[in-house]
C-alpha cells in the first residue's frame, strides 16, 4: 500500500511522514517546493519515498501524482481556499481522502460538492480528522446509541487547561475564516444547517471545573458531520468564552 501526502512539509505533515515511516508505509510527497518536499522525506527516513511537484492549480499533475496510491492525506491548509482541488484531484485519481481541517464551513462545502462524485467513483471521503472532530463524532454516536432519540445535542469544546499552543498553520486557518469564528458559525437545526440560530446553552460544566463557566457559540467541526450519522433534532457548538475572545483578537497584521 502506497499513500500520498499532501503538505508533507508542514508541521502536522512531518508528524505524518514519521508515522507512516515507523509503519513502514511507503508515501509520495507531493506539493509546490521540490527541494521541501526532497527534505522532508529525507527526514523521515521513510521506504521508498517519492517526490511529486503538484500547484493547486494544475491539475492534472495533482491528480498524476497521486495515482496508485491508496489514500490521500491532505495537511495543507487553509482548507477552506486551498482544500477542494486537492480533493478534487484525489477523486479523479481513485484515491481515498482523508484531511485535518477543522474549519466548519469548509467541511460542509466538501459533503455537498463532492458526496455524490466520491460515491460514484467508488471512494470514500473523510474530512475533519483532526483533536476535536473526529472524537466528537465518535463520541457523540456512541452517546446516541444509548440515549435515542436525540433532541438536542451540545458539543462543548474548553482549551484553556490544556497548554496547548495553535500551529502556524492553524492560525491561517482561523485567519482564514475570521468571519465563520466571529459570528459562531453554523448550527443544525430541524434538518438544516443555519448561521442565524443562536446557542441554546450560555454555560456548561467542564470536568473538573466546580461550576458551569460561560460558553458561547462555536464553529465546531462537529456540528458539520455529526448531524449527517446522529438523528439529532439540534446539534450546536459552543466553546468557553475566554476561548472564543481570544479568537476574536486574531488579526492579520
Amino acid at each position: 500500500m502506497k499513500m500520498a501526502v499532501y503538505g508533507a512539509s508542514g508541521y502536522t505533515g512531518r508528524l505524518v511522514l514519521a508515522e507512516l515511516g515507523r509503519r513502514g508505509i511507503p508515501a509520495v510527497l507531493v506539493g509546490r517546493d521540490p527541494e521541501r518536499l526532497r527534505a522532508a522525506a529525507a527526514g523521515a527516513g521513510m521506504p521508498a519515498a517519492g517526490t511529486a511537484q503538484a500547484s493547486l492549480d494544475d491539475f492534472t499533475a495533482m491528480a498524476e501524482a497521486f495515482a496508485g496510491c491508496a489514500v490521500v492525506i491532505n495537511c495543507a491548509g487553509p482548507f477552506i481556499t486551498s482544500g477542494e482541488p486537492v480533493v478534487r484531484a484525489a477523486i479523479a485519481a481513485g484515491c481515498h481522502y482523508v484531511d485535518i481541517s477543522g474549519e466548519q464551513l469548509y467541511l460542509q462545502r466538501v459533503f455537498e460538492r463532492f458526496g455524490q462524485q466520491a460515491a460514484d467513483a467508488g471512494v470514500t471521503v473523510v474530512p475533519g480528522v483532526n483533536d476535536d472532530g473526529l472524537p466528537s463524532s465518535l463520541i457523540a454516536q456512541l452517546a446516541a446509541e444509548r440515549v435515542a432519540p436525540v433532541s438536542e445535542l451540545v458539543i462543548a469544546l474548553d482549551l484553556t487547561r490544556s497548554g496547548a499552543a495553535p500551529s502556524r498553520g492553524t492560525l491561517r486557518s482561523a485567519l482564514a475564516s475570521l468571519a465563520t469564528f466571529r459570528g459562531g458559525g453554523l448550527s443544525y437545526d430541524d434538518g438544516t444547517w443555519r448561521p442565524d440560530v443562536p446557542a441554546r446553552r450560555e454555560s456548561v460544566t467542564f470536568p473538573g471545573e466546580p461550576g458551569p463557566v460561560p460558553v458561547v457559540k462555536f464553529p465546531l467541526p462537529g456540528v458539520a458531520t455529526i448531524p449527517r450519522h446522529v438523528p439529532a433534532s439540534h446539534v450546536e457548538g459552543v466553546a468557553r468564552a475566554v476561548l472564543v475572545e481570544a479568537f476574536s483578537q486574531i488579526t492579520r497584521s
